[in-house]
């Protein structure tokens, strides 16, 4: 005999409850992913009036140091050295190459007037670039009596270059960055010169302004992306010095600048590696703890990475990397990933380093107004 089976009202009313409630999320969640406008476009800043003298303040830059084959130090061993240098910087003397000016005036005053967003030169000069030979490679270059050029060397003698706090503040993931393309050229443009110079001494005083311009760029460890810059600067300058030196016979020369090629090599790659750790893909999942939110996806070791990062990496300029990865679990983290985020954070903006402080209180500025979705933006627009 057939069983038949017919269910209770209570049951009935159970799977529509169900079915309502689970019509309810799906939609819910739809919202939540839905984004039917498109970002705002930035608005554009006001050009800011150049602070900047006429001319740079005369300074006096020393010969390079010499002190002899037998004191010259042995390649730094950056693969096995526990703990690594604090700051992470060369480990060679660059003096033996291009020792710093002594000129009075920040000279980032006079390059904060080619910044791209809002400075008061953006136009310095794309038009007028030709195409030399650089180590070897076909770079685009300032001709050697570009005005611009010229009027670069004596900014390049002065000893200092700070951008944070004296021309922006550091403003967490917001922090303003100088126009690292024309330092870039101005590095290469000097180098093109030296290798077509006549004069061995002129081209010298060339690849030494490469290297100065390198040095002081690394003077504010506050960006990541500078930082490789004055990297890239100083080995330009190195390079130059060490083919000239192997020519002429000046072992010295070639050796504090083949040490100076081997610390940049070593302290780029350590930033590549570090930041690879903390690095997550602009993709989300959904979490038990967010139901209604997504988070980010990233292993635990990441997350835990960005927190040793912030916290103790030997460059500043990692230690805020670290920051503003944390910042993303703060917006879109698990819930426990969040709240440690936001504990590091809180203590971070009471660190001794006042640029750490200030870059940790606008990062938690930040991540309160920033949506999981500008979030996803940032991630994906990231280089």
């Amino acid at each position: 005999m057939a069983i038949s089976y017919r269910p209770s009202r209570a049951f009935k009313g159970t799977l529509a409850t169900l079915a309502a409630l689970l019509l309810v999320l799906l939609i819910v969640r739809a919202i939540v992913l839905w984004d039917g406008s498109s970002s705002p476009a930035p608005t554009p800043r006001a050009v800011v009036a150049s602070t900047a003298p006429d001319h740079a303040p005369s300074a006096l830059v020393p010969a390079p140091g010499r002190v002899g084959l037998a004191e010259m130090p042995a390649p730094f061993p950056w693969t096995r050295a526990t703990p690594l240098p604090k700051p992470l910087r060369f480990q060679v003397d660059l003096d033996l190459l291009a020792p710093l000016g002594d000129g009075p005036a920040n000279a980032a005053i006079w390059f904060r007037d080619f910044a791209k967003v809002d400075g008061s030169r953006t136009a310095w000069g794309d038009d007028k670039r030709v195409i030399r030979r650089v180590g070897g490679v076909d770079e685009s270059v300032f001709p050697p009596d570009h005005a611009v050029l010229l009027e670069a060397e004596p900014w390049v003698e002065q000893a200092t270059m700070r951008f944070y706090p004296d021309i922006w503040p550091v403003a967490g993931p917001e922090t303003n960055i100088p126009n690292l393309l024309f330092e870039i050229t101005l590095a290469k443009s000097w180098a093109a010169r030296a290798e077509t110079a006549s004069d061995p001494s002129l081209a010298r005083e060339d690849y030494r302004r490469a290297v100065r311009l390198g040095r002081l760029i690394l003077q504010d460890d506050v960006t990541l992306i500078a930082n490789l810059v004055g990297l890239e600067c100083v080995r330009i300058g190195a390079r130059g010095l060490y083919e000239q030196a192997r020519r002429n016979g000046d072992a010295e020369t070639m050796l504090a600048a083949s040490l100076a090629l081997h610390d940049a090599d070593a302290i780029r790659q350590i930033a590549a590696e570090r930041i690879t750790r903390i690095t997550v893909p602009a993709e989300y999942r959904w979490h038990w703890s967010r139901p209604l939110s997504p988070t980010i996806r990233a292993a635990d070791e990441q997350f835990e990475a960005a927190l040793e990062m912030a916290r103790k990496d030997p460059s500043r300029a990692l230690r805020l990397e670290g920051q503003w990865a944390l910042m993303g679990y703060v917006v879109a983290g698990t819930r426990a990933q969040g709240r440690q985020a936001r504990e590091a954070l809180v203590a971070l903006s009471r660190d001794p380093d006042p640029l750490v402080a200030s870059s940790a209180r606008a990062t938690l500025a930040a991540a309160d107004r920033t949506s999981w979705r500008e979030l996803l933006r940032m991630m994906k627009s990231a280089p």
